[in-house]
């Protein structure tokens, strides 16, 4: 089993991943999803949205629940993550006063980011912003024959980039 893996059971034992059913190969969603009658229940915000999305492909964690297993693999885990966002190199996004990353994007073994992500995010970074690009990600695409971006990045890198390439041309004309 893998070090996000093992880190994501261990999260698992504490809290009940979101919108029922859960992956046994995807880190689930740690934070849970705001009830319908919780008066901070809105389906309009971009982090409630955007964990219904990406549950199927892993969930979201915030930047301090992925530090954890990044400990393990990076002498200096915070300068890693940084770095990464900085660069735009992951897909991540500001909701709540926090950043959210989805876990689709990293190889859950080797604890790197998957190639195709950051050459798709290079497509797109000129005309998406963090927001956005996250939704790309975890939306259907016709190019993708339906699938979202996000499910096909570790199938077929090289379809998802030419699809970023052909939404950017879309975005720009």
């Amino acid at each position: 089993m893998s070090l996000l893996m093992r880190s994501a059971r261990s999260l698992l034992d504490l809290q009940q991943p979101v919108l029922g059913g859960s992956s046994p190969t995807a880190w689930p969603i740690t934070r849970p999803a705001p009830a319908i009658c919780s008066p901070s229940f809105d389906p309009s915000s971009l982090l409630w949205r955007l964990q219904k999305l990406f549950h199927e492909t892993g969930g979201l964690v915030n930047t301090e629940e992925l530090l954890a297993p990044l400990r393990d693999r990076y002498d200096q885990p915070l300068s890693v993550l940084a770095r990464w966002i900085v660069d735009r190199r992951v897909v991540s996004f500001e909701a709540r006063g926090e950043r959210w990353l989805p876990l689709f994007q990293f190889d859950t073994d080797l604890l790197v980011v998957l190639c195709g992500v950051e050459h798709a995010i290079r497509e797109l970074h000129d005309v998406f912003d963090d927001g956005e690009l996250a939704e790309w990600f975890a939306t259907s695409n016709g190019w993708l024959q339906n699938a979202s971006p996000a499910a096909m990045v570790s199938i077929d890198p090289a379809a998802v980039i030419n699809a970023a390439r052909a939404d950017r041309y879309v975005a720009t004309c």
